[in-house]
Parts: structure tokens; C-alpha cells; sequence
């Protein structure tokens, strides 16, 4: 039967990137209270050391004689604030005297032509030009509030609405209402006129009547400690808490949680721009912008692209920076890894795809370049058949310290790195393969053929292991059919490891067509049983274990390619869909296209696609924070391995610690702010899908 496979019809999205703003920066200090925008667009900050305003560059701070309690801005697009008795308005660069009353400014409040000023004992209002006094408060006021005839006034012991004919404070307490009983610390009207609440156990929304709602009725309601909320002419709420900025617009809630979006997991106070694309985290340890724009999956690749060139090769090799100081990835440097051989040839994976899209001489040049690299792992050794994990010349880090796996190679020019594993064996037949059939000329397919099907010589030559410089098997390189099918220490690798030795035969003969590889790929079917082995290669383990899904959906796909046999095709795609089915929870983008790709199945390539645009433009692997976090839901199929506590469904992209496809996307803190992923987790799902047409790029 003929595979018809569904595709996403993608237009553009929502992107976002964080500027770190700090003393060097021009703030009077780290410590940010509040921010504001005026009418002219220029952002104003409160910090524990004084006033400044954003010029577009830098912080410029003003004179005032204390700390700015509060910033709020009118509808001619002033800003007010306070220092003490003394009232001032701020726009654009300069800040005015405005008038001294007795008691200190904590707030302010507009709709229409009514415009309010707090203190904690008074109420004023602004007439002719001047504050005027309004009506005392019954208790102590911190916030206030008005939308048409409604006024209300936040005391620390009750909500205080304005009523009658001769108006007068009505109390609305806890306990004899619907109003929570806890601390509030905002409140805002929206523009029907429903007062929202702040609170430090979530947000409530009031009728002005007798009705409330929190998160107990609407889930969409954050239940995190909330300090403020703004919001911008869409609609859309912005609230500051102690989980970070929780943005939510229509049936969509985020958090931008510390250290990603903000400095710090208590934000005091956020601003927005009128337009939404630009919103300010203020917090004890400085402010951050998160600035938006609208970008296409292809011009995300694009972007990737030119940073993972940019900051993520050396010597040819493509993985992961390290080292990097204050956010800033030109810093760091790239690291030398266990798997080097792995994440460079899924990278070269890409830019096959890529070249096969696109037929760009560009990334025919990056994959021949990469495809060179992995090469020379093979040959360094001077073993036939055993490839390095990495290699690094004098000069960079570790090298010379002695360590026993780390080897001189045999012509003094650099040291290899032995102990290799069935993950560098599975990224050199994935991305080689791919290169094989899609960019080699002849003198290169002839390279690649000396050099795969050695390996695969050396593998069954030491009865189907990898054996090292010592002579001795490295530990995870095992395809032996004694170990995988009676050694009950090998039960977790029984599947992916009979997987992947028959991708590497079916390899080593479709470039080779030498008839020795099928006989022992028949062998191992026939003989072994791996062709059933792999109808259930996945074994569930609570999530806790990602290397083998990694290592069997590029095993997998290398087969499938290759194998045009129904009957074995049926086995391994039964083993593709009992893997899939258990992964489809965590929406790894590269896991949905290729078991999409393979069975022509649902595979849910919007979750596929949703993840693509959720990865942060920073691949920067921020310590992240959601521990703080209310309503987060844990499993605990994990315990019986004696694994930490994990979530039951991962957190999106965006909001979770960052990491590859071989790692835990179940955990919710995680990541050291001091390296960044390279680019490779989006282009490789990025190019694959667009070359088995599984999204399409539209141009709106």
C-alpha cells in the first residue's frame, strides 16, 4: 500500500529573546521595584537606589530624593510617581514636581476623566489641575482601583467599594464573602469592567457583585503568589509572581520563569508595551526585556543555522559550548565531548536534508566537511574498524592529563578518545548513510564504503563488540546475540542493540553489496530472532532512560530506509509505533516526522511543529526554575527505578531546562546557565520533514 502522509501548513509565529539590563547598564542598582512605560514609549524603572529611564541604549537616572514606590502611567501617557510626600509626573527624559500632600503616594488610578491618588490614610482626586482631597479610608489603603462608577479601594484588611447616594465604604471581607482569605497585593479592573485580584495564593476574578472564581473553578487561573498585573491593548495579561512573568492571552497561559526570561524566580513588577511585543521583568537581581517577533520555521532554521557555524564547530566537529560568562555565547567555547562522533553526525544529518531540499552548494559543503570529520575518527585509532569518541590537539582543554581512556594517536598529531559506545556507531551509520546516498561523488562513496563496512568487519570479527586499544570490549558497544538474548544484564539493550547492528548491516551492504553482510543479517533474523527482538525494542522504563530512544528512532530510521523486505518491515515498523506510542507524550519533534515519515500514521505533526516554535532562539542552557510553580502534576512510574521526582507530561519547550533528544525532558529545574545547545536539535526535524513533505512553508 502506497503511503499518503499528512503535512502542517506553517505560517509565522511568535519568537522571543532576552536582554539582561544591570548597574553596567546605567540602572542605579540591580534591585528593581517597578517599571512602567509612558506615552512616548520609554520605559521607566524604580530601583532600591533611584529613578532611571531607558534612552534605547542605556539607563539614564534622574534625581529624586528616596525610592519610587509605585509607577503608573495616565491615559495622556504620563507616568506618576512619588517619593514620600512629594508627587512627580515622568515622561519621555524628564521628570517634574508636581505637588507635596500629606501622606506618601502608594498608588494611582484612571478611567476615563477620574484620576485617583493613594496614600494609606487618604483618597484624592485630580481636579483643575491639582490633587484634592477625596474622602479618607476606613483602614490602612495600599491599591486602588476605578472603572465608571465603580471605585474600589485595597486596605490591608479588606476590599473597600465606594456606594450610594451620599457614597460611603462598603466593606467586602473574607470569611463573609467569596474574597480569599490571604494576603492581596493587586488589583486591576479589565475592560468589562470585573475586578482582578492578586493575590499570594493565586488570581481571583470579581463580578463586582457576589461572585468569584480562582484556580479551584477556572484552571486557566494561576494559583503561583501574584504581585501585579498589567496588561496590553489586546488583552492579554501579563503578572508579575513569584514563579516568574505568567503571561496569559485568551485560553493560553505561559510562565517565563527564571533564569530563561527572568533574573530571578520573584518578579516585583512587569511592563508591557502598548503592542505587546515587548514586555520588562523587574526583579532583585535586575531587569530583563523579552522582546518578540513574528519569524517562520524557515527563517528559524536560518538563524540556527548561522549561529551553529558561528559558535558551535571545531575541528569540523558540531556539539555544545561551554564556559559561556554573563549569557553571552561568544564566550564560550566548543566542547569535547563523550559523543562527539554522535552530535556531529546528526548535524551532518541535517545539512544532507538541507542539500536535498534545497540543493544549496552551502550546506553540501557543511556536510561534506562534517562527513570528513567523522572520517578521520575512524582512521586516528590506527585499530581497522574502531572509531574514536572525539580527539583534541595540543593547546586544548585536558589535553596530556593522563587520563587512561585518552590516547596518543599513532602519528603524534593529536589524542583520541577510546570506551566507544553504540552511540557513536549509530550516528556514523545514520548521518554517513545519508551523505552516502544523497551527496557523495564516487571517490568519497568509496571512502565511506572502506570505512563502514570496516567497522562492521571489526564488529563481527570480535564476535559482534567493539574491542578497544587494550583489546578488551568497550562497555555499551555490545551486539553480541549470547549477551542480548540470555544475559539477563543485557535486557535494557536486548532491542536497540539488535536494531541497530541490523542498520549497520543493511548499510554495509547497500553500499557494498558484497553478500557476506546479508548472510550475517539473515543470520541474526533467522537464527537470533532480532527481527522480533526489535517489534518491542522500547522497553518502558518510567521515562527516566532517553539515550536508547535517541539510538532507536536513528537505528530505525536507517533501517526503514534501506529495507524494502514487507516482512521485515512489519516487524521493525511494529517496533517504531510500540516505541513511539510510549515517547509521543514528550512531542520530540524528530520522533513524530520520522514515525509519520515511516507509517504514514497520525503522529501528531502539530505537536511536532508547536515544540519547533516553542524552542527559545537561545539554545543557552539556562538554569531554569518551575520547582516554585503551583499545579504542577508528578509521576511516579519512575520511583520503582529509584529516580527522582519527575513531571507526568513535560513542561513546553520554552518554559523547561533545555536539553537534546538523549536527555530527560521530564525534569522541571535543571541547566547551569554556562552552555548552549547547538542547533541541531531543530534543523535535523526542521530538514527532515521538509523532505519528506511533512510541513510546508507558507508565506504569511
Amino acid at each position: 500500500m502506497k503511503i499518503t502522509n499528512s503535512y502542517y501548513s506553517s505560517g509565522k509565529f511568535t519568537q522571543r529573546t532576552k536582554t539582561v539590563f544591570g548597574v553596567e547598564q546605567g540602572l542605579p542598582s540591580t534591585d528593581v521595584l517597578k517599571v512602567e512605560y509612558d506615552g512616548t514609549g520609554t520605559l521607566w524603572a524604580s530601583t532600591a537606589e533611584g529613578l532611571a529611564y531607558f534612552n534605547g541604549e542605556k539607563f539614564v537616572a534622574v534625581e529624586l530624593d528616596g525610592v519610587a514606590k509605585f509607577l503608573c502611567r495616565d491615559s495622556d501617557g504620563v507616568v506618576w510617581t512619588a517619593c514620600g510626600n512629594t508627587v512627580y509626573t515622568c515622561k519621555k527624559n524628564k521628570i517634574k514636581k508636581f505637588q507635596e500632600l500629606d501622606g506618601e503616594a502608594i498608588d494611582f488610578a484612571q478611567w476615563g476623566d477620574k484620576a485617583y491618588l493613594l496614600t494609606e490614610e487618604k483618597l484624592y482626586k485630580l481636579a483643575d489641575g491639582k490633587w484634592v482631597f477625596f474622602r479618607g479610608i476606613d483602614g490602612i489603603g495600599k491599591k486602588v482601583a476605578v472603572f465608571d462608577d465603580m471605585l474600589y479601594v485595597l486596605a490591608h484588611n479588606a476590599l473597600l467599594a465606594l456606594e450610594g447616594k451620599r457614597p460611603h465604604w462598603k466593606n467586602i471581607l473574607p470569611g463573609y464573602t467569596g474574597m480569599p482569605d490571604c494576603t492581596v497585593n493587586d488589583i486591576v479592573f479589565d475592560e468589562m469592567g470585573y475586578l482582578w485580584v492578586a493575590t499570594d495564593e493565586g488570581l481571583c476574578i470579581y463580578d463586582n457583585n457576589s461572585y468569584w472564581v480562582d484556580h479551584s473553578t477556572v484552571e486557566l487561573l494561576p494559583q503561583e503568589k501574584i504581585y501585579t498585573i498589567k496588561a496590553d491593548k489586546n488583552g492579554c495579561r501579563y503578572m508579575a509572581s513569584n514563579s516568574g512573568v505568567i503571561y496569559q492571552q485568551d485560553g493560553l497561559v505561559k510562565y517565563f520563569v527564571a533564569y530563561r526570561w527572568a533574573q530571578d524566580t520573584v518578579v516585583n513588577d512587569v511592563a508591557v508595551s502598548d503592542d505587546g511585543d515587548t514586555f520588562w521583568a523587574a526583579t532583585a537581581k535586575g531587569l530583563s526585556r523579552v522582546d518578540s517577533c513574528m519569524m517562520s520555521l524557515k527563517e528559524k532554521a536560518d538563524y540556527y543555522q548561522e549561529t551553529t557555524e558561528k559558535y558551535h564547530v571545531r575541528d569540523g566537529y558540531v556539539t555544545v559550548t561551554m564556559g559561556l560568562k554573563n549569557e553571552d555565547i561568544a564566550t564560550s567555547s566548543v566542547d569535547i565531548s563523550d559523543n562527539d562522533g554522535l552530535w556531529t553526525a546528526k548535524y551532518l544529518a541535517s545539512q544532507v536534508y538541507r542539500y536535498a531540499v534545497t540543493g544549496e552548494q552551502e550546506a553540501l559543503e557543511i556536510a561534506r566537511r562534517s562527513m570528513k570529520a567523522l572520517i578521520y575518527l575512524m582512521d586516528v585509532t590506527g585499530i581497522p574498524g574502531f572509531t574514536a569518541r572525539a580527539i583534541r590537539r595540543e593547546g586544548e582543554d585536558g589535553y596530556g592529563d593522563g587520563d587512561r581512556e585518552w590516547h596518543l594517536s599513532p602519528d603524534g598529531s593529536c589524542e583520541w578518545k577510546g570506551e566507544t559506545s553504540s552511540d557513536e556507531m549509530t550516528g556514523h551509520f545514520f548521518g554517513l548513510s545519508l551523505y552516502y546516498d544523497f551527496c557523495a561523488n564516487d571517490e568519497e562513496k568509496a571512502e565511506l564504503r572502506r570505512g563502514l563496512c570496516g567497522i562492521v568487519d571489526h564488529i563481527i570479527a570480535h564476535d559482534f563488540k567493539l574491542c578497544d586499544v587494550d583489546g578488551k570490549p568497550t562497555t555499551w558497544a555490545n551486539w553480541n546475540p549470547m549477551d542480548l538474548n540470555l544475559n539477563d544484564k543485557w535486557i535494557w539493550e536486548k532491542g536497540v542493540n539488535a536494531l541497530e547492528i541490523l542498520a549497520f548491516l543493511k548499510v554495509a551492504y547497500h553500499i557494498s553489496g558484497d553478500e557476506k553482510y546479508d548472510e550475517v543479517y539473515k543470520e541474526l533474523i533467522f537464527k537470533h530472532h532480532y527481527a522480533i527482538n526489535i517489534t518491542h525494542h522500547k522497553v518502558f522504563d518510567g521515562h527516566v532512560t532517553h539515550i536508547d530512544d535517541n539510538l532507536g528512532f536513528l537505528a530505525g530510521d536507517t533501517l526503514l530506509r534501506l529495507e524494502d523486505d514487507p516482512a521485515i518491515r512489519r516487524l521493525a515498523l511494529m517496533g517504531m509505533t510500540h516505541h513511539w506510542n510510549y515517547e509521543k507524550i514528550e512531542r520530540t519533534p524528530l520522533w513524530n516526522f520520522m514515525y509519520g515519515a515511516h507509517t504514514g500514521l497520525y503522529s501528531d505533526i502539530e505537536a511536532a511543529v508547536q515544540s519547533m516554535r516553542e524552542m527559545p532562539l537561545s539554545l543557552i542552557r539556562y538554569k531554569t526554575i518551575n520547582s516554585n510553580r503551583k499545579g504542577l502534576v508528578m509521576d511516579d512510574e519512575q520511583e520503582q527505578w529509584g529516580e527522582p521526582e519527575q513531571l507526568k507530561v513535560p513542561l513546553p519547550y520554552d518554559e523547561r531546562p533545555l536539553c537534546k533528544y538523549d536527555a530527560n525532558p521530564f525534569r522541571y529545574d535543571d541547566g547551569d546557565s554556562a552552555s548552549a545547545e547547538d542547533g541541531t536539535m531543530y534543523l535535523l526535524p526542521y530538514w527532515f520533514a521538509r523532505y519528506h513533505k511533512l510541513i510546508v512553508e507558507t508565506e504569511e
